[in-house]
């Protein structure tokens, strides 16, 4: 394939984990949309507008915050809304045990990849902790160093 000239092509990849969880879909909800629970479990300061249009800033840095703006609020069902460059989904669904979250990060670059792997398992294992009222694990480091092993990035 030849690549016109001034042309770029990148590869974007695509995160996803299914996880459930034994606690109402209300419940759930509100752990992934109000900004004071997420701020909790994600352990950054955080601005959340749970409506579209609304804003979305999860504050890692003072020097690099990720802004973005709400693309879907259904209570119970979805929230999307974009995280830099790319878009992350929560979609909610009831459960025999009680409630079922499918997360999806659309547009990951490969440089971040393994960090955003490894990041995002920690981040719903502690909304996991976080819903059971139990303390938080910091496992990043470990999972960032099986991430980078796995995919060999």
């Amino acid at each position: 394939m030849t690549i016109p000239d001034g042309a770029t092509v990148s590869t974007l990849h695509a995160i996803r984990f299914e996880r459930r969880y034994a606690t109402p879909l209300d419940d759930l909800w509100a752990a992934i949309s109000d900004p004071e629970q997420v701020a909790v479990w994600m352990e950054y300061p955080t601005l959340l507008e749970p409506v579209v249009g609304g804003r979305v800033l999860i504050d890692f840095a003072p020097e690099d915050p990720l802004d973005g703006i709400v693309s879907a609020a259904e209570p119970n069902r979805v929230l999307a809304y974009t995280w830099g460059e790319s878009l992350i989904k929560w979609e909610l669904s009831p459960d025999e045990q009680g409630s079922q979250l499918v997360f999806s990060h659309f547009g990951v670059r490969p440089e971040f990849l393994t960090g955003l792997c490894a990041g995002w398992q920690c981040f719903l294992d502690n909304l996991a902790a976080h819903l059971a009222g139990e303390p938080f694990i910091d496992r990043f480091e470990e999972l960032h160093h099986q991430y980078k092993r796995e995919l060999d990035v």
